[in-house]
């Protein structure tokens, strides 16, 4: 035997490292794809907690108080420049029925919560009725305490029950919204 026949295999060829590379790469790429869904997932359960600890937030302000504070106006957990709304629900914290502020997981473009009051007829008395909304990152089939759910993934809350306005659709409140009340917090 001559040498040139006796050369022995030493170490992995070009294609086998690129092919383990490919595989580990596939393997990761999977790992991680499921490890985001299940992000998502998680800050979606948090959402569906929050609007619970809201709803019986606001079942204790109006058992307490009679009614619910009055907003006017659409609040939200997240300003209008991105940053976080420090008043946004204070005043469940004030009244100690909250330990702090909710904000959504991500609280930002349209993974906010919001909040407004309306009355319970066309011109009725303030805060008579709460809304809460919140959008999921994945599609659901329902809301928690009842809410409207639009598009799969957007829930509309109200307490105690939505209103009673004439025309009245989810997609247009405008005969129960407050024009001319102040907010009470």
């Amino acid at each position: 035997m001559t040498q040139t026949n006796q050369i022995q295999k030493q170490g992995f060829t070009l294609i086998e490292l690129l092919v383990v590379i490919a595989i580990i790469g596939l393997l990761s790429s999977t790992v991680m794809t499921t490890v985001s869904v299940a992000r998502s997932k998680s800050r979606d359960a948090r959402r569906e907690a929050d609007a619970l600890n809201l709803l019986n937030a606001l079942a204790l302000e109006e058992s307490t108080r009679g009614k619910l504070p009055c907003h006017k106006d659409y609040d939200s957990s997240e300003n209008s420049n991105g940053s976080v709304n420090q008043k946004f629900m204070k005043f469940l914290v004030t009244d100690g029925y909250l330990a702090q502020t909710p904000r959504d997981p991500l609280n930002k473009g349209i993974y906010t919560y919001s909040y407004m009051t309306f009355s319970n007829v066309k011109k009725g008395p303030c805060g008579a009725v709460a809304y809460i909304d919140y959008t999921t990152e994945n599609p659901i089939t329902s809301c928690v305490g009842g809410g409207v759910l639009i598009n799969n993934n957007h829930c509309h809350i109200f307490f105690p029950s939505p209103p009673n306005c004439p025309n009245w659709t989810d997609a247009d409140l405008s005969d129960c919204k407050l024009k001319d009340k102040k907010n009470d917090y």
